[in-house]
Parts: structure tokens; sequence; C-alpha cells
């Protein structure tokens, strides 16, 4: 998601789209201090949804998708999903049975979502794909029907907390860390002069609160942070503030497209050549000739938690290539952004699903199929995230604009173990999937650990992500502790170190700490694994 606010690198991208059109929207970021990382248990599924076979018929399964199209908003994500359906029929279809998608326009009017849903409750076998502003209106009629499963891209807090919905992209209390120690390291001396420019909207505020803070902890320092109303096409007084004010690199993450290119304009016009770094809100083939051209934007990076899915990495992510051909032929002429991955990527999640629920699936057989889904990636579209635990990826991909076009920088290679997303322990990325699958390419049975798995996912933690790893904390603040080369954190509840190096609150030298019974339901493994860490984390305790 990309502008007034998002979960993570990724949802960073869709809010910023409800920036665009001047909307407000109280959308779930991966800063919102309510998100938790429980998982949704199987028992949460009424006995009645196995017995429950709506939508589903011999030869076809019929699945919803309610969006936002007002303006053409989220019409990417109901392309995205019709163009999976149609890829995957292309193929035969899931145990014989062809997928139908059921679009709505929920016309940015709650009371419609509301409506639409009910209807999709009784005749079809779940939501699929969807991107709504309004799905909080949705979520109501969601909660009073547990057995009807929603695989979408949730933008509402509490609609993502229910146990039968799940987001490839979930949301979770805390920033990335690695991505800001990335450019630390690359720009050392800059980051004594960051400024940031933030929508005046709830969730984008609260937002760049978590990351300033994330800023603070590793060192930076911001001397610019101005918040601008959703209606402001002209930058310019903001580009002269900050070239007063000193400023030398300049966070844009939450800035969709048409505000980023607006505001490289201002800078160019006052010959204030900053380092820029955007989120994946802004990453779109109009960029660049919106901004200007080339030699406008040239040298601005990006980061995101997905691949460059707008062809960079068609020639060696097989899936980026799919994507996009099927995207032609289902809606010829149509560009592809981030809500048409978004309805792919959860019609593929879906699809996963209804395969492991069998030949004779139920609304309940898919949901227990969604809730073993524990680490889903679309093939390395997206970084590797735990949906029923509500976790999101912490892989990410560092880009940089060059002679106009978007290139990986100081990634791994996309044919590597980590499908070209940075992350740490590359040793421990060999792990099969449950199933090789028909659509699945020779060679792609592989994921790469970069999300909170059993051995590191804290429940009701708040999530900090570093160089790829998250670590948890009970609040958000931190504390001025600091560890040579480790990571800290626990009174009595875990953390983890490089070996012989982390110090814990008390001060006691650990080396691979064992978090003690009661942090997560019991004791648990050691935690390890994190001495490849280039860089400590002065993560420390907070007062609870």
């Amino acid at each position: 998601m990309s502008g007034l606010t998002g979960s993570r690198r990724n949802r960073r991208g869709t809010v910023a789209a409800v920036t665009l059109v001047g909307l407000a929207t109280a959308l779930a970021a991966c800063l919102s201090t309510s998100a938790s990382a429980a998982t949704s248990p199987v028992s949460a599924i009424p006995a009645s949804a196995f017995r429950d076979h709506t939508g589903i018929t011999p030869t076809t399964v019929s699945i919803a998708n309610i969006s936002t199209e007002s303006a053409g908003l989220f019409t990417g994500a109901v392309v995205g999903t019709k163009a999976y359906a149609e890829y995957i029929n292309s193929l035969g279809g899931i145990n014989g049975r062809k997928l139908v998608v059921d679009a709505s326009d929920d016309q940015f009017t709650g009371a419609l979502n509301k409506q639409l849903t009910e209807e999709a409750v009784q005749k079809d076998v779940g939501l699929v794909g969807g991107f709504s502003l309004e799905d909080s209106f949705g979520a109501t009629v969601l909660a009073a029907n547990p057995g009807v499963p929603d695989i979408s891209q949730i933008l509402d807090a509490t609609t993502e907390a229910l146990p039968d919905t799940f987001s490839w992209d979930p949301s979770a209390g805390g920033w990335p860390l690695g991505p800001l120690a990335y450019f630390k390291k690359r720009f050392p001396k800059d980051v004594d002069h960051v400024g940031a420019m933030i929508a005046d909207e709830g969730s984008a505020t609260t937002t760049w609160a978590g990351e300033k803070r994330a800023m603070a902890h590793l060192g930076y320092r911001v001397t610019y942070d101005q918040t601008y109303p959703v209606t402001q096409t002209d930058f310019t007084a903001n580009a002269v503030a900050m070239k007063n004010a000193g400023v030398k690199i300049l966070f844009l993450e939450q800035m969709p497209e048409n505000y980023a290119a607006a505001m490289i304009k201002a800078l160019n016009q006052q010959s204030f050549h900053p380092v820029v770094v955007f989120g994946g809100a802004a990453y779109s083939e109009a960029l660049v000739p919106a901004s200007g051209g080339a030699s406008a934007i040239d040298g601005a990076f990006m980061d995101q938690g997905t691949a460059l899915y707008l062809g960079e990495d068609a020639a060696v992510l097989p899936a980026v290539k799919t994507f996009l051909a099927w995207v032609q032929k289902a809606s010829p002429g149509f560009s592809a952004d981030y809500y048409t991955l978004s309805g792919w990527v959860s019609a593929e999640m879906f699809a996963d699903a209804l395969r492991a629920a069998g030949k004779d699936p139920s609304r309940g057989s898919i949901l227990e199929a969604l809730h073993k889904t524990t680490a889903f990636n679309a093939q390395y579209l997206v970084g590797t995230a735990n949906p029923p635990a509500k976790q999101p990826t912490n892989c990410y991909v560092i880009s940089e604009i060059t002679n106009g076009k978007f290139q990986r920088i100081d990634d791994p290679p996309v044919s590597g173990p980590t499908h070209g997303y940075r992350t740490q322990r590359p040793d421990r990325t060999q792990r099969p999937d449950r199933t090789q699958r028909p659509d699945r390419p020779a060679g792609s049975g592989h994921r790469p650990i970069c999300f909170l798995d059993s051995e590191n996912s804290w429940s009701g933690f708040r999530y900090f992500g570093y160089d790829g790893i998250h670590l948890g904390l009970r609040q958000s603040a931190l504390s001025p502790q600091a560890v040579q080369r480790g990571i800290h954190y626990v009174p009595s509840r875990v953390v983890v170190t490089r070996p012989h190096v982390g110090v814990d609150a008390q001060g006691d030298h650990r080396a691979g700490v064992t978090r003690p019974t009661g942090a997560s339901g019991g004791q648990q493994r050691t935690r390890h694994g994190l001495d490849h860490l280039d860089a400590g984390a002065q993560i420390a305790p907070e007062s609870t």
C-alpha cells in the first residue's frame, strides 16, 4: 500500500492510493499498536463449516471480490484476481473445478460493502483478492459468519484480527530496521540530517512515529518532518524549508507515485538534491515520466517487500513473467500495479488452500488449509509471510533508479537461495514446500527463511525487523542500552543474541537465550541463527 499509511513496505503503497484521490482511511498500519502476532487456531472453525459447500459445484468454485473501484482506485485488485483465475483455469482449474470470480464495486460506501459481503456469504465460497477502504463494514458480516474465508488485502485492523481472514501482507506492530540499517551504512554522514514528508492522516502519522523512533534507535537525527494535506500538489515550500534545514537524506516511503513525482519536481526547481528514498508506494511505471524523466529522478532509492514485479525481475523470476502475461490476457492494455499484484497473490493463496482441501472441499476444509499456510510467498513475488499468525515478511529488496529504470542494488541474486531478497542465514533457506504444484516451475519448491517462523515468532509482541530479523518488543519504546554486535531484549521475555555476545536486561551474558516458560505457552527452542548479523541492534527492555 502506498501513501497515507501502510503495513510495512508493501502496504505503504496502498494507503497512498487513498491519498491519491484525497480520501482518508483508517488503514491498519504496520505500526498499529493493536496489532498482534498471535496465530488464529483451527479450533475456531465452526463444525458446520465442514458441511458448508456454498459456491462449490462439481465443476466450479465461485469466489467474491469486493473492492473500491471509485475513480479506478483499486481496480487492479479485481484485474489481478481475475487474471490469476484465468491462469489457473488454463491449467485445468483446481482438482477439476474452474474458479469463477464474482466481482463487485462497493463504490467507497460502507453500507454497500456490508450488503455485498452479505450477498457473498450466501452465494460464494469466500472473499478473495478484494481491496476496499470500507472493509470494516463487511467485517461485521464476517464476524457473524466465522466459517467464511476472506483472503484479501485487509485494511481494517479489527477485520484482520478475525480468525477467518488471511492477508499475504498482514499487519504487525513495528517498523523494519533492515532498510534503515542499509542506508545508514551507505550514507553514514547523511543520516544526521534526515527529512521526511508524511500525509496529514492519522494512520500515516502513526506509521511515521514508529519509523522515526526506529531511526532514532539506529542513530538517525531527523531535522525536518512535515505533514501535508492530501489535497496538496505543490511541494515547493517544503523543498525550500528542507534545503534551509540542511536535509541530506529524504525519506518518502509513504508517498505514492503522484505525490512523489511532485516532490521530485519541487526539489529540482530548487537545485536541491538530497539522497531520496521511496517505498513500495511509489513503485510505478508512471513515477519516472511524471517526475520529469530519467534525468530528474535518477539516483533515487526504493525499498520494498516484493520482487520488482513490473517487469525488471521477469527474466530471472518466472512468477513475474507469468503474472504480467496473464494480466494482459485478462485485461489487455492494463498497467499492473500494487493492487493488481495483491489480487493475484491473494487468489494464489486461495488456490493453494482449495487444492489442499482435496476433491470434496468445503468452507471448513479450505479454512483448515489456510490455517496451515504458515509460509507463503507466491513463488517469491512477495517476501515470505505467515498469514494465519498475522506475521509479515521481513524480507526486503533495495533498488535504485538508473537511466529511468528500477534496478536492484546490493541484493542477493534472484537465482540464489533467498530468491533475491535481502535476509540473514541463507544457509537455512532450503526448506521444501509441502507440495509441488502444476502451476509452479521446476526448482521453485523452496522458500527463503526471512519471516517469523516457529523458532522466532513471539506471540503478542510488537515487531521490529533488523536487516531481515524481527525482534519482539512488549511495547514500542526503546531504551538507550546497547549491545555490541548482538541483539537483546528481555525481562522475562527472551531475547536473542549473537553467540557469546548478547547481554540481557540484567547484564547477564548469553549465547542464544532460551525463552522462559510462559513466554509463549511453555518452554521454547533456543533462539539462534543471528550470528551472521553485520551490526548489532540496541534494542533493550522497557518497563512493563
